[in-house]
């Protein structure tokens, strides 16, 4: 299946969509911080990248993600944020897909396939 990023600060959030993920077969990896993050995404590893756009760099991060995919044959971006909070559409534009919270572990499977689209199994 698929290797997917999970860049998020609120670990117990990440956790759960790892979980929802790992659940249907996808390899997935959790990075707190954006450094991390975007250092993993340079050596081509994921597939899909999730990413909370409120994170510590905020759209400074949705913005070196989006940069560092189109030097990797652009690899889907998921923005999942919470709109409670201020600056959740931030970075949006440069997204494939944006979903407000709370979202679903079905939802999220769903969207993340459907960026990820058919696959060899």
């Amino acid at each position: 299946m698929a290797k997917i990023l999970i860049i998020d600060r609120d670990i117990m959030e990440a956790l759960l969509e790892e979980a929802a993920l790992e659940q249907h077969g996808h390899d997935v990896r959790v990075e707190p911080g954006d450094s991390e993050g975007l250092a993993l995404i340079g050596t081509g590893w994921p597939d899909l990248i999730i990413l909370d756009p409120r994170h510590d760099a905020g759209v400074a991060a949705v913005h070196a993600a989006r940069a560092a995919t189109d030097a990797r044959a652009q690899i889907p971006l998921l923005l999942v944020s919470n709109p409670h909070q201020s600056g959740d559409d931030e970075g949006a534009e440069l997204a494939d897909l944006h979903l407000k919270q709370p979202v679903t572990g079905a939802a999220l499977r769903t969207a993340a396939e459907g960026l990820l689209g058919p696959r060899d199994a």
